[in-house]
């Protein structure tokens, strides 16, 4: 993928490293489990086509799949559905993978009062602003300038296309400082929080 003088829009540089990202990176956590092949592969389709070029997986992705009623696979599938797809495709070089190995393949339900706390706001600020939760949370996201392009996943392409036509559905100062407020908890700040 080229970009020109003011072609980086809506790309976005990550970190230092002189790549140009789309907005939104495409989570494939669902690939192998609740989006078979055909299916990973129609996504990836749709979010190529719209200009997306950042593709996020792991080698644990499925792995717990059967512990939640999916089908048993050994992990790493997911590496294996986006590899036939960048070769089948031909797209290898307009395409930048992000992945992390050795991640915990722990399947616990782990909500919390505050994550309910924290779902009950970014709800409130989706009925305010026309918008859904997802579209909501993805915003809130990219709000953080720490954050280059957030990780959002869809089994069929019409909810990806549901999500990525949120993204210019920006969060106004309150709203983002509210859901700031809710989540706020004691943990490390980056360089940019501080």
């Amino acid at each position: 993928m080229s970009f020109g003088a003011n072609t980086t829009d809506p790309y976005v540089q990550l970190g230092n490293s002189g790549l140009f990202v789309y907005r939104v990176s495409l989570g494939s956590m669902q690939f192998g489990w609740s989006a078979d092949e055909a299916m990973s592969h129609t996504v990836m389709d749709a979010y190529a086509n719209r200009g997306g070029n950042f593709i996020d997986t792991a080698d644990c992705y499925s792995s717990w799949a059967g512990v939640m009623g999916g089908p048993e696979n050994p992990g790493g599938v997911s590496e294996k559905i986006i590899g036939h797809w960048l070769k089948q495709r031909g797209n290898r070089e307009d395409i930048v993978l992000a992945t992390k190995v050795r991640a915990e393949e722990n399947a616990e339900n782990r909500i919390s009062e505050k994550n309910w706390e924290i779902i009950e706001k970014v709800i409130e600020v989706a009925e305010q602003s026309d918008s859904t939760p997802a579209q909501v949370a993805i915003n809130w996201l990219r709000a953080k300038p720490w954050v280059s392009a957030p990780i959002l996943g869809a089994n069929p392409p019409k909810q990806l296309h549901e999500l990525m036509d949120g993204l210019d559905n920006e969060l106004n100062a309150t709203q983002i400082a509210e859901l700031d407020k809710v989540s706020d908890f004691a943990r490390s700040r980056t360089s940019l929080e501080q």
